[in-house]
């Protein structure tokens, strides 16, 4: 028995140059995330504590907020490649010292105005990041919408059913009509995807693998759902975003993960209207 020795060599060749391929790429790929990954480290560190000092004492968290305001400022203009992201996350405690900044006489009132923040300035950024370097076409087509939004409906009402399962105790919105609930849920996902999904997700998959800046937004996206009323409500927002950050992973599409949390907050007061406040 003879063995094609040439061919053999061949194959061999060819395995060993993609194998050689895949290494480059993936060390090139891992770059961005080990140049930034003491500023990315800094970032989680300073939302976390800020978040957690808010729970403890919100007097006192007003202050760590600016002071996590700052880090970010520092961070924003110490590297370029990450200036977009810092100044992106940098909304979330300028919207909490605004909120505690304005006396509310209710939960929902104050709620109220750290998402109008939210919204407004997650705008305004998203706007400016773009001026100079617009957006890409989703390449979803209508086929493409017909498709997935029905999919991206009953996901975002299977999450509010979860939501309900877990937080139909510890509603926070006791004072207000659920209408008006209702109407202002559809502004607070609006609010969280254009600054969640629209501007940190976005802006941190130019400095890390995209699945990395999913975790990131995933995080952040849970450290706001902080609260003194249960532990709930932040384990129910991890799983709220996980979903969101990596539907949006995969389709790069603000509609669905829209679709989705305006859903699953409308499932959430519907059902809450209809066994809890009936």
């Amino acid at each position: 028995m003879t063995v094609d020795t040439t061919h053999l060599k061949g194959t061999l060749n060819t395995t060993t140059g993609r194998i050689r391929k895949f290494s480059k790429q993936t060390a090139k790929g891992l770059q961005p995330l080990r140049r930034n990954s003491l500023s990315l480290l800094v970032i989680i560190l300073a939302m976390a504590i800020a978040q957690l000092t808010l729970l403890w004492r919100p007097t006192v968290g007003v202050y760590f907020n600016a002071g996590a305001l700052a880090v970010l400022v520092g961070l924003a203009v110490w590297r370029e490649s990450i200036r977009q992201l810092a100044i992106s996350v940098a909304i979330i405690p300028v919207a909490t010292m605004i909120a505690l900044s304005i006396p509310q006489t209710t939960v929902f009132a104050q709620t109220v105005v750290f998402y109008d923040a939210l919204l407004v300035l997650g705008l305004v950024y998203r706007f400016i990041f773009t001026l100079d370097h617009p957006l890409r076409e989703t390449r979803m087509t209508l086929r493409g919408y017909a498709l997935a939004l029905p999919l991206m409906v009953v996901l975002g009402q299977l999450l509010g059913v979860i939501g309900y399962g877990m937080l139909r105790n510890h509603y926070a919105f006791g004072n207000t009509s659920l209408p008006m609930v209702a109407a202002t849920a559809v502004v607070f996902a609006l609010a969280e995807e254009t600054l969640f999904r629209g501007l940190i997700q976005q802006r941190a998959s130019q400095a890390m693998h995209p699945m990395l800046a999913a975790i990131l937004s995933a995080m952040l996206f849970t450290f706001t759902a902080i609260n003194t009323t249960t532990i709930l409500a932040p384990l129910f927002a991890l799983l709220l975003g996980s979903v969101l950050a990596f539907t949006y992973y995969k389709k790069q599409n603000l509609v669905l993960t829209f679709t989705i949390n305006a859903l699953a907050k409308l499932s959430y007061v519907a059902l809450m209207a209809s066994f809890i406040f009936r």
